[in-house]
């Protein structure tokens, strides 16, 4: 964000729209990630039968599954 921010009033009048818009892309794309997708997540974890309980078991067998330090 940083970088895009610097882009948008160091950049000239050339890449003003260009990081404009890239900052504003950053901005929608962090909201959703966080407001949208998460609460999605949650409600097709517990469509599908599970709880809380039934996410943290599914997270920590595929991060042992995937991680072989992790099994020690």
């Amino acid at each position: 964000m940083l970088t895009v921010l610097a882009l948008y009033f160091f950049g000239g009048p050339v890449l003003n729209d260009f990081a404009f818009s890239f900052l504003i892309g950053v901005i929608v794309g962090t909201y959703s990630s966080i407001f949208i997708a998460s609460p999605i997540v949650l409600w097709w974890t517990r469509a599908r039968g599970g709880g809380a309980t039934a996410l943290r078991r599914e997270i920590t067998e595929k991060s042992a599954a995937t991680n072989p330090l992790a099994q020690r």
